[in-house]
């Protein structure tokens, strides 16, 4: 990858490739070896909010700046307060009466990856008959309204199939969410990520759960 190179670049600006691109992460230590800059732009909503974070920790230490959703932490300098282009650019979407309560829900690995405030492992199973016990204690005619959207659903759990066993609507998590949110009137987060903060920032009605 080096060899390819002409010159290192005198500035790295990244949001994922220092996770999951093995030719960024070569490259970026090589320039900051040779004086370069590494600069890194929030991504996932969970950052700043989550109580413990390992990939947040990390990703501040390596940067020379890293430019957040809006938030700082006492003692790192190198935390630049930005507004996020995520948030700002969701469109607004009414509330519609007696719509669905659509219930957003984390899609997470089956085995450990990396220490941050979810579940994990088979925490997750706990995690699905939460969304179960909530249904039970809402009153018959708002649980009927009550429908599950996965962020995906790709780590083996099967977890659509774990919500209807437990008698729980899903909606199709494919389709964009503003077009579930124009049929419904509340939204349920019961994941502190990016969806959440999106929902938010539109002032549409939320429950985090």
């Amino acid at each position: 990858v080096l060899r390819d190179l002409k010159h290192l670049p005198k500035i790295i600006f990244t949001s994922v490739g220092y996770q999951s691109n093995e030719e960024c992460k070569l490259i970026a230590a090589e320039t900051t070896s040779s004086g370069g800059k590494f600069l890194i732009a929030q991504h996932g909503g969970g950052m700043g909010i989550y109580k413990h974070n390992q990939t947040e920790k990390h990703q501040i230490e390596i940067s020379d700046k890293f430019y957040s959703y809006g938030w700082r932490k006492s003692g790192k300098k190198n935390i630049i307060s930005m507004p996020s282009l995520q948030l700002s650019t969701f469109d607004y979407v009414k509330p519609q009466h007696n719509g669905y309560l659509i219930n957003i829900m984390a899609s997470l690995p089956k085995y450990f990856y990396c220490l941050y405030s979810v579940p994990i492992g088979p925490e997750y199973l706990e995690y699905i008959d939460l969304q179960k016990k909530l249904s039970i204690l809402l009153k018959k005619d708002i649980s009927n309204r009550l429908i599950h959207r996965l962020n995906g659903d790709n780590y083996g759990w099967d977890a659509s199939n774990l919500l209807k066993e437990r008698g729980l609507k899903t909606c199709n998590y494919s389709k964009p969410l503003k077009q579930q949110l124009n049929k419904s009137s509340l939204c349920i987060s019961s994941s502190n990520g990016t969806a959440a903060l999106q929902i938010l920032s539109i002032n549409f009605p939320t429950i985090l759960y």
